[in-house]
């Protein structure tokens, strides 16, 4: 997780030198779209499984106004599609 990919450069700048601060910013909310938000990993649609198989398109899963459209599949290719199964199960 990369804390300057969740706030705005301007933001990010701000609090750099401030260590409490940006750790804290795990458990707030993010300025920017990123895979890691706290609030969406406690409460939102999408199971932390697939989160977890599926970070780098999760993305994907909601529209521009942040409302869900649908969670990509893994398609059967993909070397992790085995493991995903047994989370499932």
């Amino acid at each position: 997780v990369k804390i300057r990919r969740m706030l705005e450069p301007k933001t990010y700048k701000r609090f750099w030198g401030n260590f409490f601060r940006l750790h804290r910013q795990f458990g707030m909310g993010n300025e920017l779209r990123y895979f890691y938000d706290y609030f969406q990993i406690c409460c939102g649609p999408v199971p932390l499984a697939r989160r977890v198989e599926q970070r780098d398109r999760l993305l994907e899963a909601f529209a521009e106004d942040g409302s869900y459209e649908r969670m990509p599949r893994l398609s059967r290719r993909s070397p992790r599609a085995p493991a995903a199964r047994a989370i499932e199960r």
